[in-house]
C-alpha cells in the first residue's frame, strides 16, 4: 500500500485578510469557533493521508504551537519552518 504525505502550506503573510491577521496567521484564523488549518487537517485525515508537513512563515511559531497539539490516532505531523520566504516551489 503506498503512503502519501499531505503538506499544508502555510507560509503566506494573508494581507488580503487584514485586519483579521494582523496578530495572528492566516491559518489560525478561526471560522465557526476553528482555526482554517484545522479544516484542512480534517479533509486531509478524511482522506486517508497518516502523515501531514506544515510549511511554515510568517508567525510559525503560533502555527507550529497549534500543530504540536492536534491529537489524531495514527496521524503524523510536523512544522518544517522556512528562515525566508520560498513561495509554493520551496514547500
Amino acid at each position: 500500500m503506498i503512503s502519501l504525505l499531505g503538506v499544508i502550506m502555510a507560509g503566506g503573510r494573508g494581507t488580503r485578510l487584514m485586519p483579521l491577521t494582523n496578530n495572528r496567521p492566516k491559518p489560525m484564523v478561526p471560522v465557526l469557533g476553528r482555526p482554517v488549518l484545522d479544516y484542512v487537517k480534517d479533509a486531509m485525515i478524511g482522506a486517508g493521508l497518516k502523515q501531514i508537513v506544515v510549511t511554515t512563515g510568517y508567525k510559525g511559531k503560533e502555527i507550529s504551537s497549534h500543530v504540536k497539539s492536534w491529537n489524531e490516532n495514527n496521524v503524523v505531523a510536523w512544522v518544517n519552518q522556512e528562515s525566508t520566504p520560498m513561495g509554493t516551489a520551496g514547500s
